[in-house]
């Protein structure tokens, strides 16, 4: 059981990315093309894997560098050889990356050590990741998407330290949620998901409305022990959309 809860959190990020970018690409460029969501799952799993399982000072499992490696290998051929992408944007995009995961050069600071940042960063980046897409049409609703995709990863990032807060507090670990009450936490639930509400309406995608209207019915099951070990599946739901409206078409 162990083993596949620790499989569930290491593939779960490279799944979402692997969604996001192709809900970008389906819905507004209008192409599905099989380059996008393995870049996703690639990308989304090596920032996963480097920053829970390399510790700051470089060490790691026996493997873990080796996989690491080879999946950079994998990602940069992939951005490389395929027309997909926004060489420019992605770059800045890697950058930012890893700079969320390394130290400052001289100092033991990381970007995710400060807990505000930390939840800003992540929710922001997961947000924005469609942006290294080449094609994209930059319009009112790209930007509904990408802020209903920021809106929906912030309630996100909330859950899965609501889960974690054990090991974080072991670790050593502050995060945002360490400083929040129980009733601060449900305003901020519930401005995530109304900030992704509100974004996916602009983008004309009600289709995507369901994840954020469903985290708003389980704010109030806060102190369930549950409930936060399946929040995750929300950030899944954009790209099981193209999924469904594809077989649809079809």
């Amino acid at each position: 059981m162990k083993l596949l809860t620790s499989f569930w959190k290491d593939a779960l990020p490279g799944a979402i990315a692997a969604g996001i970018l192709a809900a970008a690409e389906h819905y507004f460029i209008g192409t599905i093309s099989p380059a996008v969501p393995v870049t996703g799952l690639l990308a989304g799993g090596t920032v996963y894997a480097a920053d829970h399982h390399v510790a700051p000072d470089g060490k790691a499992a026996p493997g873990v560098w080796g996989l690491l490696l080879l999946c950079c290998g994998l990602l940069s051929g992939l951005l490389l050889l395929s027309r997909t992408f926004n060489l420019i944007r992605t770059g800045i995009f890697v950058l930012l990356s890893l700079g969320y995961v390394l130290r400052f050069p001289g100092t033991s600071f990381r970007l995710q050590d400060h807990p505000w940042l930390r939840v800003l960063l992540i929710c922001g980046g997961w947000g924005s990741i469609p942006l290294i897409l080449a094609d994209l049409p930059f319009s009112r609703e790209l930007f509904g998407f990408l802020i209903g995709t920021t809106g929906l990863f912030f309630s996100g990032v909330l859950w899965s330290d609501l889960e974690d807060r054990e090991d974080d507090v072991a670790g050593g670990r502050p995060t945002l949620i360490h400083s929040l009450s129980v009733r601060q936490t449900r305003v901020f639930l519930l401005l995530g998901y109304s900030l992704s509400i509100g974004g996916y309406l602009v983008a004309g995608l009600p289709i995507l409305l369901a994840a954020p209207v469903l985290g708003l019915c389980l704010i109030p099951l806060l102190k369930s022990d549950s409930t936060p070990r399946f929040t995750d599946l929300l950030l899944l739901w954009p790209g099981l959309t193209v999924l469904i409206t594809a077989g649809w078409n079809s």
